[in-house]
């Protein structure tokens, strides 16, 4: 657990170093802090060892198989065509590990440092979220996430063409990117608190019966040995739930401020910031519907990570909406030692995603 620590340390010291300003050009030396910053997070996964329960039961023997022409048919072809570029630098398997961990982190980054308000704390929620550590274990499908995090910017643009092409390009790798499809439609939705409150109470009033009919239709997929599997990760299901609606909370109190209040922070409030935040909480309600399903289904929790994952940009979105300077360094602090503590209980002391020990190549 101390190479998380020191690593998220180290991380966040040189992303706010790097003070990254969107508006300025050619600072050659904050943009090099902010890339030590992703380097950082990227050698910690991409040198690691045994760590995540996909890595010797899925990815290794994978590998291997591509290497000897016997690869398993279940996965996607486009990570079958990824291990073959690999095979033609090393037949290491610690290859695929460094060349998913820079695809990863490169489509990260690149989302945080164009969408989010507040970097820095965008970096340290990447980690204290866990989506980091799920990373480590489900390298495939957190890659879609990824990619679709950073894609949200051509859902704001409302550029379907170039969105559905980096969705296609990514279910080559992993199919639930087909899932990520129809989110593109739903920018502009004008999601308000009695609205939010009625799609919940619907999701608790059918949850026997949607949950029933979705485990049937698992079970006639591929996808079947998910259910009551190592893969069941529902054990955190009810406090992810919990966390996701005082999240929802204060986004709707704020989005109310965002959309009335005309001595806001911001420069201006304009249709476009409304729309922006508003798409931000959907994603999250849906992550929130998800999530309460996820205890009956364990299944979800993988599907949630995609609409989940967006909080790392919506927590910074609500902390700005805050005029109060001192507010804000209070708010920013609670959020820091809530994710600290929910991080080091899920990954200290569950070992979610079997994360633990630290192991590197070098200790092969």
């Amino acid at each position: 657990m101390i190479t998380y620590i020191t690593m998220t340390i180290l991380a966040v010291i040189f992303s706010a170093l790097s003070n990254y300003d969107k508006n300025k050009k050619n600072n050659t030396v904050k943009m090099a802090f902010w890339y030590i910053s992703e380097a950082i997070l990227i050698i910690v996964a991409a040198i690691r060892f045994d760590v995540g329960q996909d890595y010797m039961y899925t990815y290794v023997p994978y590998f291997k198989g591509v290497l000897k022409g016997n690869p398993n048919e279940d996965i996607e072809k486009g990570f079958l065509i990824l291990n073959k570029i690999v095979q033609l630098f090393t037949t290491d398997y610690a290859g695929i590990f460094i060349v998913c961990s820079v695809i990863f982190f490169h489509y990260i980054y690149k989302a945080i440092r164009e969408q989010s308000e507040m970097p820095t704390l965008s970096i340290f929620l990447l980690v204290g979220t866990t989506y980091y550590f799920i990373f480590l274990n489900a390298m495939r499908q957190m890659i879609v996430v990824a990619v679709f995090l950073y894609s949200i910017k051509f859902i704001k643009e409302r550029n379907f063409k170039k969105f559905l092409i980096y969705m296609l390009i990514c279910s080559t790798i992993h199919l639930s990117a087909l899932i990520c499809i129809p989110f593109y439609f739903f920018y502009g939705i004008k999601l308000r608190p009695l609205k939010a409150g009625i799609i919940l109470g619907i999701a608790i009033v059918l949850k026997p019966i949607i949950s029933r009919l979705f485990l049937i239709i698992v079970k006639l997929t591929k996808y079947n040995y998910y259910i009551d599997s190592r893969f069941d990760t529902k054990e955190t299901g009810y406090i992810v739930l919990a966390m996701n609606i005082c999240v929802l909370i204060f986004a709707f109190i704020y989005y109310s401020k965002r959309k009335y209040d005309e001595s806001h922070i911001d420069k201006k409030i304009t249709k476009k910031n409304l729309k922006d935040y508003s798409y931000y909480c959907f994603l999250q309600l849906i992550s929130t519907v998800l999530a309460w399903y996820n205890n009956a289904i364990p299944l979800l929790n993988r599907v949630r990570w995609a609409t989940g994952i967006s909080i790392i940009i919506l927590i910074p979105m609500i902390i700005k909406q805050e005029k109060n300077a001192k507010t804000r360094i209070l708010y920013t602090f609670l959020i820091v030692v809530l994710y600290s503590a929910y991080s080091l209980y899920t990954i200290g002391m569950k070992n979610s995603n079997n994360v633990l020990p630290y192991l590197t190549i070098f200790q092969r």
